[in-house]
């Protein structure tokens, strides 16, 4: 039973630095996105947010970072023209909301495809 409580472990401790690994690979690959876009020095820090958060409506964007709610929505448009978010309806409002597909899918993708 002990053997196979550390395998257990052992596999999991492999996939998490397999996960951190392409995380970390990701956040260089979107700064460099963001390198002379000419987008507000602000979305570095939107970015870094991201990898905590990868769901973020406007109206959180706006409130985190002091901002006006159309200085929120351009900073999330300038993401999405760089392929970094995705956007998305909310049925239950009409407000749009952001999505990094790419950290959620590395976030929570089924172990055995990494």
């Amino acid at each position: 039973w002990l053997d196979f409580c550390l395998r257990g472990v052992a596999n999991q401790a492999l996939d998490a630095q397999k996960r951190c690994s392409r995380l970390l690979a990701l956040k260089e690959e979107y700064r460099k996105r963001l390198d002379g876009s000419g987008c507000s020095g602000r979305l570095y820090q939107v970015l870094e947010d991201l990898f905590v958060r990868p769901f973020t409506p406007a109206p959180w964007t706006q409130e985190i970072y002091n901002v006006s709610y159309p200085t929120a929505r351009a900073d999330l448009e300038c993401l999405v023209s760089h392929g970094i978010l995705s956007e998305l309806q909310l049925r239950l409002r009409r407000q749009k909301a952001y999505l990094c597909q790419d950290i959620f899918q590395i976030t929570y993708e089924d172990g055995e495809k990494l």
